[in-house]
């Protein structure tokens, strides 16, 4: 894959520093690290932002470490001298090489908003700085390896300790990552009312017209929250629910010794051991204690006996009589000890789970009898265009199968929230209104398909900003370029684009994360990295999202041969998307892509 630079860098591999150094003198000389953005101190978020992108996470800063303790967890790496950004990038990388990293990615405390996937985007580099859509470069925003780190204490010594001056003399490169809002930094009270605008959801951001992907996922991120309520139920009635909070265990697992396999509990004592009467059953303990010399039968699961020192496999032993001969064997063997898989008052599940078989299960395990989950997030679907018809309806060749209803239903139903079909609109105005405010009373977020761009039959973005809350898109994608976001009524809205192909991906890459985000849900789409069976090009800057599917030998991504956002049957035969980052522009066979499994 040619990313003008090295091989990708995996996140495991890559240490996070948050440069907080600074104070803010526009701010009263306050400490910035500690400012609280709507209720939350600026470290915390960039931490939470940061944290995701990188193998572990430190924060570079002079003073009292202490002052950081009730915030987070991290690790504060002192400067050897105040020197400035650049100094905390060296100490970074001392960090980075005493603890197995290969390279540190530095970002800025007073930048909140940066990109969720700027580690990805600068890990194609090897060695770069971040700049925006505009064009502005962001130093203190960078991937650094620490081969460097000779060469920058060298530089520091000398005096020259500007950033952005290191960076380009060693062949740093600058790479697109995000729309200058994504870069916002906070300066001035000015500048921190607006960024506690943002998250309240009374402004947005105002995006570069090509705005990158992850410049509309941040954003997606700040203006929305949880938008369900609560409520309490027991575990077995709340299957297909999100946790609304941590769960913790009620009784250690396991609660009690118990034996591993079918055999023989054996008291002290080298052997033979003397029989006793009875045995050990899973839900029928013996009844008294071993004493040296002892032993009784045993079944897998049953509770051990009190003075049991091992349990022999019953295939080990040789019973004569009522003698017990077995071979030497490790104190505690074949023994599941109490708390072995978790202990009580552990946490089993952390906020944000859905409860699906898996986490079900281990909810029993932990005699968990009560859940705090989040009310099922109800999702309208609606169709819109003159020329889209019901299935059942389309008669003439002008018009056009209903695609993207059905689609789109079965993907959210997939993704485990309540649908709510809301039909078709057609291209006019006052239907569409009418339309979204009967959805605002039946629903809690609405996506739509068709609409979302500048045409002059395209109303969604035109009467949402008339009359509601949006943000219209042009988004370096391919396939779905244009996109809406914003509000109806306390109705979260999303409009999707017409093209089946680009309806399906802007769904995979926006919808989902949203709808899980409204509804308390914790999102993580399952994206591996293969060699690539195929070569294909690309101009720069622009993110594409290629069909695809596994190779019969396995091990290797095979790319469908239609690009056209229109082709459907290129989706059925689809098992992923084939992300490529708005940097790659070349990839040739056996060049390792990331492939992200389809729902």
């Amino acid at each position: 894959m040619t990313v003008s630079g090295a091989d990708p860098i995996a996140t495991a591999h890559i240490l996070g520093v948050i440069l907080a150094g600074g104070t803010g003198e526009r701010l009263g000389g306050v400490d910035k690290a500690l400012l609280q953005l709507d209720g939350v101190a600026l470290v915390s978020r960039v931490s939470a932002r940061l944290a995701p992108q990188v193998g572990a996470v430190v924060i570079s800063a002079n003073g009292d470490p202490a002052r950081f303790a009730r915030l987070c967890d991290h690790e504060v790496l002192a400067d050897e001298a105040p020197l400035g950004p650049l100094s905390g990038v060296l100490c970074g990388l001392d960090y980075a090489v005493r603890h197995g990293f290969s390279h540190v990615l530095s970002v800025a405390v007073d930048t909140p908003f940066f990109p969720k996937d700027l580690g990805a985007q600068l890990a194609q580099a090897g060695f770069a700085l971040a700049c925006d859509t505009a064009g502005d470069l962001h130093p203190t925003f960078g991937v650094w390896p620490v081969s460097l780190r000779a060469e920058l204490r060298l530089s520091l010594q000398a005096g020259r300790r500007r950033l952005r001056g290191f960076a380009r003399d060693h062949g740093a490169q600058e790479c697109i990552c995000g729309a200058p809002s994504a870069f916002f930094n906070i300066n001035t009270p000015a500048d921190m009312a607006g960024a506690e605008a943002v998250l309240r959801g009374e402004t947005c951001f105002e995006p570069a017209r090509d705005a990158l992907v992850g410049d509309v996922l941040a954003h997606l991120d700040a203006a929305f929250s949880r938008c369900v309520g609560v409520e309490t139920s027991a575990p077995d009635q709340a299957a297909g629910r999100v946790l609304a909070a941590p769960v913790r265990a009620q009784r250690a697992s396991p609660a009690s010794r118990c034996a591993a396999v079918d055999g023989f509990a054996l008291g002290a004592g080298a052997g033979p051991w003397r029989l006793r009467v009875g045995r050990a059953a899973a839900g029928h303990p013996f009844q008294g204690a071993l004493q040296t010399g002892q032993a009784v039968a045993i079944l897998t699961g049953a509770q051990v006996p009190h003075g049991t020192q091992r349990v022999a496999m019953h295939e080990r032993v040789i019973v004569t009589g009522d003698e017990v001969h077995a071979r030497e064997g490790q104190s505690g063997g074949n023994i599941r000890e109490r708390g072995e898989d978790f202990d009580a008052g552990e946490m089993l599940l952390p906020a944000g789970r859905r409860l699906e078989a898996r986490a079900l299960a281990l909810l029993a395990a932990g005699v968990v009898r009560e859940v705090a989950v989040c009310h099922p997030l109800r999702v309208g679907i609606l169709s819109t265009g003159d020329e889209v018809k019901p299935v059942d309806q389309v008669r003439a060749p002008h018009e056009i199968a209903d695609v993207n209803g059905p689609m789109l239903r079965s993907l959210v139903a997939g993704w485990g929230f309540e649908v709510v079909a809301l039909g078709h609109a057609p291209d006019d105005e006052s239907a569409l209104r009418d339309t979204l405010n009967a959805a605002a009373g039946r629903v809690d977020v609405l996506l739509t398909s068709g609409g979302a761009a500048s045409g002059q039959e395209d109303h969604l973005a035109r009467l949402m900003q008339a009359e509601g809350r949006a943000q219209q898109w042009h988004v370096a994608m391919k396939p779905g370029r244009p996109l809406v976001t914003g509000q109806w009524r306390g109705m979260a809205v999303m409009g999707l684009p017409g093209n089946p192909v680009a309806a399906f991906t802007s769904a995979q890459i926006f919808a989902w994360p949203l709808l899980a985000r409204l509804a308390g849900e914790s999102y993580a789409p399952r994206i591996v990295t293969l060699p690539a069976e195929f070569s294909f090009s690309k101009r720069a800057g622009r993110r594409e999202f290629l069909r695809g599917w596994l190779t019969d030998a396995g091990g290797r991504v095979a790319m469908h041969p239609s690009t056209s956002s229109a082709h459907v049957s290129s989706l059925a035969q689809a098992e992923g998307l084939i992300d490529l980052p708005e940097t790659v522009t070349q990839v040739q066979k056996g060049d390792l892509v990331r492939f992200r499994l389809l729902s």
